[in-house]
């Protein structure tokens, strides 16, 4: 006759109890099995027959045993029929309850113990195709959406560039998991602990992090060009319920199409541009004024240490502002071509320019102004200012003073008029020396030179001024003629006056009528 023993680690069930064994597949909501969970509910008595002295004290000492024995997790327990092994698992003790009797415990106690493991129970090696890590339950989620802080737009500029912003987006993904105790012989020592529940779940959740393509392309719904999509701004959170085995990580992306046609780069811009036009001056001033927000571009890698940010925001903002910086006069000449009709462009030299940089967020920020005025005769100048102010020809008359006339002196023609004059104020202000003392000994003579002076351009101008006078009238006399430069500015000033007039023809007339 065959003998059916039960064994928990060191302790020996006897009489051997009725055991009940369930297979449960652990499932996610669609269907997909993550686990399975062999459940045992064991149902013996604890006797001294029929050997032993009955009595409470001898059922009260099996008593003891029992709990004693089922106090530790994760001991080999194991059913053999003679020498052949039927089951052998690490379980989990869930239960252990002492039952009531009809003798009062003096000579019977019923018990029933509940346990459960994760794999088949048996001695061949055999398992549920579930393999570590070992879970209970998990989620995952993403989520995509549109940002409605980045609107789209496309330009294309007088420049035959092409100014583009496509649509960016936000994505989302979170992974969440419950593991399970798992006991196993590892290490040669029955009983022993894999992994506490919460790193079970860990290792479950880091095989399903990072970016997946198909959720934002969305085929048949969102239809995007992946191709055109980089992942930026990835932000991690992890959520560790030491207690009750649980981990979960939540993952951020910015999702924006860094390749495609007319993007500047890897930053977000938001800019706007504002047309004026003045009465006083007569001038149109467009003025355009933004921000460059970089992306940053993060490695978390994959063990201890190999954390890295590869590109900083700061460095992607710069990059997309080399770019940018290029279209700010054709934004602004597309903004004015938008907004009213005039066949006027732009000067293409900025008018007034500041620049913001902030490391720190990984911004850049600008704000350029441009306006329809002439452009600039003296190459190299960054303003000019060009002033002619004409003296025309007044009577010239003889005024005597009568003693005791009451309507005051007598005027009196003496047939001629003044000399007309014209006076031209020319200012220019040029690129004033570096700031950099260095060299200070070179940048010294440099400045006290008056070869840097836009004197010759200046002159030529003068030049056509007189040749205007020189042209018209027979007499022109240069009576006044003084410049002023200051080096360490750059600004340079010419004041010129010219007397003028004909020796024979009509008299120029002074009167309005």
């Amino acid at each position: 006759m065959s003998t059916v023993t039960m064994n928990y680690g060191d302790y020996a069930f006897s009489p051997v109890p009725l055991m009940n064994i369930s297979k449960e597949y652990q499932k996610t909501d669609d269907g997909t099995i993550v686990g399975t969970l062999f459940n045992v509910s064991l149902e013996g008595t604890l006797t001294p027959l029929p050997s032993g002295t009955v009595g409470y004290l001898a059922v009260d000492a099996l008593q003891d045993g029992l709990r004693s024995a089922m106090a530790e997790q994760g001991n080999l327990f194991k059913v053999q029929c003679d020498a052949t092994t039927l089951i052998e698992a690490y379980p989990r003790i869930n239960s252990l309850s002492l039952n009531t009797s009809n003798n009062q415990w003096v000579m019977t106690c019923p018990y029933s113990i509940n346990l459960e493991w994760d794999d088949e129970p048996n001695a061949s090696g055999e398992n549920s195709g579930i393999m570590p890590p070992y879970i209970s339950t998990t989620s995952e989620e993403w989520s995509l959406e549109f940002s409605e802080d980045n609107a789209a737009f496309d330009w294309d500029l007088d420049n035959g560039t092409k100014d583009a912003m496509s649509p960016v987006l936000r994505l989302s993904h979170s992974v969440s998991a419950t593991g399970k105790k798992h006991y196993s012989s590892a290490g040669g020592t029955a009983g022993q602990l894999d992994l506490p529940a919460w790193e079970q779940a860990r290792n479950y959740v880091m095989t399903k992090m990072g970016q997946d393509d198909q959720f934002v392309a969305n085929t048949g719904v969102l239809n995007l060009d992946v191709s055109e999509y980089g992942y930026f701004n990835h932000i991690r959170s992890v959520t560790i319920g030491e207690l009750a085995g649980s981990y979960s990580v939540q993952e951020n992306w910015i999702v924006f199409p860094e390749s495609a046609t007319g993007v500047p780069g890897k930053a977000l811009e938001d800019f706007s541009i504002e047309v004026r036009e003045s009465q006083d001056d007569g001038l149109l001033t467009v003025g355009i004024n933004g921000t460059v927000q970089g992306l940053e571009e993060r490695s978390y890698g994959t063990t201890s240490g190999q954390f890295a940010i590869t590109a900083n925001k700061y460095d992607n903002a710069l990059s997309f502002w080399n770019v940018v910086k290029t279209r700010l006069y054709w934004r602004a000449n597309e903004a004015l071509n938008n907004t009213t009709t005039t066949t006027r462009g732009l000067n293409t030299q900025v008018k007034t320019s500041s620049i913001g940089h902030s490391p720190g967020k990984g911004t850049i920020s600008y704000n350029y102004e441009y306006d329809d005025r002439p452009c600039n005769i003296i190459s190299g100048s960054k303003t000019e200012s060009i002033q002619i102010n004409d003296s025309h020809p007044t009577d010239i008359f003889a005024e005597l003073t009568v003693l005791g006339r009451a309507n005051g002196p007598v005027l009196q023609s003496i047939s001629t008029v003044s000399a007309a004059t014209r006076d031209v104020a020319i200012e220019v202000v040029m690129e004033a020396p570096s700031g950099d003392c260095t060299s200070c000994s070179s940048q010294f003579s440099s400045m006290l030179s008056l070869s840097n002076a836009p004197t010759g351009e200046v002159e030529t101008l003068l030049c056509c001024f007189q040749t205007d006078l020189t042209d018209a009238y027979s007499q022109v006399f240069k009576t006044s003629d003084s410049s002023s430069w200051n080096p360490k500015t750059g600004r340079y000033s010419r004041n010129v006056t010219w007397t003028y007039t004909n020796c024979s023809g009509s008299a120029p007339s002074t009167t309005f009528c």
